[in-house]
Formats: C-alpha cells, structure tokens, sequence
C-alpha cells in the first residue's frame, strides 16, 4: 500500500472536477475511469432507469463527433422532441376511460417521428468514438451504471493521452443525444431481455423492491417499463444538465504517463467546462420493517430461493466482519454451503454475499434446490447451517483460508492498471476519499467473536424479504395445472 500511496496524486480544477493520477510504469499505457455520482439511487418516478439510458446515449457522439453536419440536425432533432411531446400527451389520454381516437394518433406521430429519424441517419456517423478509440489502440472501452454511479473505462497506449482528454472532455461538454427514441427501444429490449423474460431477474426485481420498500434503492436500475416508455430527450438532457457537473466527477488515471503532463492535458481540456454546483444529496432510508416478507411467482423455470438482508451502515466495522461470515459460509469450495449443501445433493448451487452501497448495505441469500429437493428444504437446511456458525463459531482454519483469500484477492486487485483505476475513483466518489480503496486492515482486524454475533444481529427472521420461484406447469389448453 506503501508504493502505492506514494505514486498518487489528486487534485480538484477550478470548476470543482475530481482527479486522480497513479504513476504505474509496468506497461506503456495507461487506464481511464470516469466516475460520475449518479444511479438509480437518484432518480424518482416517472425518471427510473434515466441513469442507465444516459449512459447509452454518451456514446452517440457530440457537437463534433458523430455528425457530418451538425447545424443541418439541429432543427430535425427539434422536430422529433416537439412531435415526441404530443405523442406523450394522447399516450397520456389513452389511459384514461375517454380514450377516443388517440390511439391512431399516437400511430401518426409514431410514424412521423420515424420518418424524421430516417432524414437524420445520412448526416450522422454511428458509432465514432468508439471507432476512433479502436484505431489507436484502445482496449476495455465500456461502461456501466450502478445503484450510486456511473463509470465509463478505456486503455490506451500512454502516447494518447491527449486523444482521450479530447474525446471525453469534448462529450462531457456537448454531447448530443442522438437516435434518442431508437435507443429507448434498445433499453426496453434489453430490460425484457434481463428482467422480464427471465426468471432470475424477475426474481431479484421483485426482492430488491420487497427489502427496499420506502427506499430509492427501490427501483431497478434499468428502470420501471412505463418510465422507460415516457422518458424525454429534454428530461434526459436536464438530468445531464445536474448530475454531469463537473463537481459531480472524479477522473482517474493510472498508466506510465508523466505526472507534470497528466496535469496540464487535464487542465488544457477539462478545466473549461462549465462549472455547476453538485446535485443535492437525495436519500430516504428503507421503511421499518415489521415482519418477513415474501414473494412467490409462478414461472415455467427451475424452482430458486432469493433471500434479502439489510445491512450495515457502508464503512461500518459489521460489514468487514459480514463479508468474512459470507465467505466462510460460501467463498469457496471449502465453505459450509458447499460442502453441506451443494455436495450433499441438496442444492446445486448455494451462496450468501453482500452487496455494498453508497447509503446502505444489503445481503443476499441465493438457493437453487437440486430436482428431486423442494425449496423449502434447501431454505431450512440454509438457516441451519447458519444457525450453526452463529452457535459454534467459525474454527481457526476457516478464519485463516478467508485471511488467505483476501490478501491473495487483494493482490490481484492491484496487477490491472483498470481495476485500481476503477477502485480509486469509487473510493473517491462514495467512500471518503481515494484512500480509503485500502481496507485490507479492517478485514484482517476481523476477530472470530465478530461472527455470531453480525450473524444474530442482521439475520433475523422478521427483516428477511423472502422471492421464490416456483415452477408453473400448463396444459394443453394453455392453463395453468
């Protein structure tokens, strides 16, 4: 940690943007990790799943990437947006009982919106950012939206640091949301594709809403169906507009790149974005729970058990001592969940983990029961095998094979330039300072008493939220037997 430390640096620009550099000279390049402050965690109704559509669209291009004529789309996009309104409004009538006839109106403006869209295809150019990246040696190029923040990652060969300053300074400064009602499409198959047509989403959709209740953390990121159906170019853009700011971000850069250059290309290209106050912090803790609750949904799938824990506090000392719990019960094949569970033949797969977040912390208990096995045996046989570490406690060679794999896991963690990149910009972002990405002393300061007792005080029966799948069989007839 020592070496470490001792090779980054921060510094905040005059608009109140984040960065990070960590001199690595391993390889002769070098990761990049934007982090933005913004998941699902901060939208609200009728904004569920904006996050996760944003993220699309920052890779349709800019004022100067993806378009070979910019001023000739303005008035195009202005037509789609205005028409995108009306057809807002009659969609909005034909849920009432006094629909009329909205619903071929809604097909008319449908039909104009694509016509206009069609109009825009010969002046864009799909795909440019990540072509240009490709060109010049650019690997890993992604992103990804979580409950508390966005990332966009890449690596590049060290000499094309001010190509990638350009591009991303360039399209947190205009971007342009364009096939907008294309990409909402995308969004919603992909929604489909994860969560509505299968059953292990669907399953952890209606969990996550059942131990979040009152919570933001409520909604799935990807979003509610009717919000995805209604979302706006011109709400997107406010959104943008808020949570894009640059006092909102943390840039990092890990790489063989000189420290005195790193400083002046981000200064050069990102210190004249506009400087915006950070979005207000907006969180309301999870109602208090008052009782188990449990979900079951009839499903032509495998039966499966998704079990649902509040945790701690982020940061706090029970979620070091959780993690280590979890991973005697399920870290490995030498865990009491394999071995009592999985080789016995009543499960063909069992684990306990938790899930770590910016405002509060969940753990989640996921059974599949072998065939000739009922859930409900797979669910009592987990309870007992907790039950027994909260009893007897975990031996001295479980504590020292999970000591083992952290430090090893943490070794690990530090070879990929893109993985501490990302490591040190979330520590950034949500936990206090780039720093604090090193928490190997807090897992190692895990005691064997910690155990029973993080076990009897988050596991209880009554804060349990409890999904199960059962499976449907139909007739014939297409009847549920």
């Amino acid at each position: 940690m020592n070496n470490i430390v001792s090779n980054c640096q921060k510094r905040v620009l005059a608009n109140g943007l984040t960065a990070i550099f960590c001199y690595r000279p391993q390889a002769p390049l070098f990761s990049a990790c934007i982090t933005s402050r913004v998941g699902s965690v901060n939208e609200g109704p009728g904004l569920t799943g904006v996050s996760h559509f944003l993220e699309h669209l920052m890779f349709k291009g800019t004022e100067l990437l993806g378009t070979l004529d910019y001023s000739a789309e303005v008035p195009l996009l202005q037509q789609i947006d205005s028409l995108a309104q009306e057809r807002l409004q009659e969609q909005a009538k034909l849920r009432t009982c006094y629909a009329g006839g909205q619903k071929e109106c809604v097909e008319r403006l449908t039909s104009q919106i694509s016509s206009l869209e069609a109009e825009l295809k010969p002046l864009s150019v799909p795909n440019e950012m990540w072509t240009i990246y490709q060109r010049h040696g650019g690997v890993g190029l992604n992103a990804g939206t979580g409950c508390d923040g966005t990332r966009y990652y890449v690596t590049l060969p060290k000499n094309k640091l001010e190509l990638w300053a350009f591009l991303e300074a360039d399209r947190l400064r205009t971007p342009v949301f364009r096939e907008f009602y294309a990409e909402r499409e995308v969004v919603q198959e992909e929604r489909r594709l994860r969560v509505d047509n299968d059953p292990d989403g669907t399953l952890y959709e209606q969990v996550n809403a059942l131990l979040n209740l009152g919570s933001p953390y409520e909604a799935p990121i990807v979003g509610w169906p009717r919000d995805l159906q209604t979302l706006t170019r011109e709400a997107v853009q406010r959104y943008f507009a808020e949570y894009y700011a640059p006092a909102n971000l943390v840039v990092c850069l890990v790489g063989d790149l000189d420290e005195q250059e790193v400083w002046c290309t981000l200064e050069r290209y990102f210190s004249d974005i506009p400087a915006r106050s950070a979005p207000p912090l907006r969180f309301a803790d999870r109602g208090v729970q008052i009782g188990e609750r449990r979900v079951v949904i009839p499903y032509a799938a495998s039966p499966h058990l998704l079990i649902g824990y509040p945790g701690p506090k982020p940061g706090h000392d029970d979620q070091y001592a959780l993690d280590v719990a979890c991973e005697i019960l399920s870290g490995s094949r030498n865990s009491r969940f394999y071995r009592n569970l999985v080789e016995s033949g009543l499960a063909y797969y069992a684990s306990i983990d938790q899930r770590s977040r910016a405002w509060d912390n969940a753990l989640l208990l996921n059974l599949y029961p072998q065939a000739e096995h009922t859930s409900a045996e797979l669910e009592k046989a987990a309870y007992r095998e907790i039950s027994g570490l909260v009893n007897d406690g975990p031996t001295e060679m479980e504590m020292e094979r999970v000591y083992t794999r952290l430090r090893v896991d943490w070794l690990e963690s530090l070879r990929s330039p893109a993985d501490l990149a990302s490591s040190l910009a979330e520590a950034e972002a949500f936990r206090g300072g780039w720093e604090q990405f090193d928490d190997l002393d807090r897992y190692m300061a895990v005691t064997a008493s910690d155990i029973p007792r993080v076990l009897r005080q988050y596991l209880q029966d009554g804060q349990r939220s409890v999904g199960e799948i059962v499976t449907k069989v139909e007739n014939q007839s297409g009847n549920i037997g």
